[in-house]
Parts: C-alpha cells; sequence; structure tokens
C-alpha cells in the first residue's frame, strides 16, 4: 500500500491513514462507504492548498442509522456526540451544506 493513501467514510466524515491494513469499513461508524484518497486527491483538497473537490463539507442534518429519524446539524457539535431521541443510537451526518 502507497504511504501516502487515506481512507475517508462518506457517511460520517472520518478520515485516517493505516499503511498496514486495508480497510472495507469505517472504524468509527462502520459504515461500508468508504474511499481511499490517494496523493493527487490530497494536494486538490482546500487544506493542502488546492481548491477544493467538495470533501470535507460538513453536514446540513443528523440521521439515526438505525431507525432514520433525522434533526438539523447544530454548528460545531459532532453529528456522533447526538443520540437519537427515539431509540438512542449515536447520529451520523446526513446531507450536505453548500455555504
Amino acid at each position: 500500500m502507497d504511504e501516502h493513501e487515506v481512507y475517508h467514510c462518506q457517511n460520517c466524515g472520518l478520515e485516517w491513514k493505516n499503511n498496514n491494513k486495508k480497510y472495507t469499513e469505517c472504524p468509527e461508524c462502520k459504515s461500508d462507504k468508504i474511499i481511499l484518497l490517494k496523493n493527487d486527491t490530497l494536494n486538490k483538497r482546500r487544506s493542502f492548498g488546492g481548491e477544493g473537490r467538495g470533501i470535507g463539507i460538513p453536514p446540513s442534518s443528523c440521521k439515526c442509522p438505525k431507525c432514520g429519524y433525522e434533526i438539523p446539524k447544530i454548528k460545531g457539535e459532532p453529528c456522533k456526540n447526538t443520540k437519537c431521541p427515539k431509540c438512542g443510537t449515536p447520529m451520523h451526518g446526513s446531507g450536505r451544506c453548500i455555504n
């Protein structure tokens, strides 16, 4: 595996790097919606001085992965810190803000 490969979870937004293991699910939310970012992708990200590609845009709402209950996202508060009021499951980001 290339030493500059980074994983990105499209469900909760977690990014991590591990050169010793191939991942098929997110270690945080267990979603299989993960992508592998290569050097060229990282270099296009705003945080690396690029123009950005939409990765890292915050979610517009928090949604329960178990029952589907959805609430508006509170700025600065990660969705995973909010528990679903219906079933108690930690929420995940849903939808994307564009402003």
